[in-house]
């Protein structure tokens, strides 16, 4: 449905266009909180691949769930490498919290 690696200046096709009003105001939005493992992450990659959409160049209220564990558990003050460790992936993360690993299907 969107073309991607295109120019940012290349113009939105109709249905590139709706898509980009929809999802502008979910990201645009203050009063929608939008969380997950790594999203930062994720949203500027979705903006690359996708650059003449507007919508995604502006993203606000992003909350990233591994800096939150990090400070709650405190475990980057347990060990540098250890939190790298844990957070670089959210498996390893289920398994650091839970004493299990998450497969694909569960993520």
């Amino acid at each position: 449905l969107l073309r991607a690696c295109l120019d940012s200046s290349s113009s939105m096709n109709e249905i590139e266009t709706y898509a980009s009003k929809l999802f502008e105001r979910l990201f645009v939005s203050e009063r929608l909180a939008k969380v997950g493992f790594q999203l930062a992450t994720d949203l500027q990659r979705l903006a690359g691949s996708y650059p003449h959409v507007t919508a995604f160049r502006f993203i606000n209220n992003v909350i990233e769930t591994s800096s939150i564990v990090r400070r709650v558990s405190r475990i980057d003050i347990q060990d540098g490498r250890l939190s790298k460790q844990v957070t670089n992936s959210l498996s390893k993360l289920a398994e650091y919290v839970l004493g299990k690993p998450m497969n694909k299907e569960q993520q």
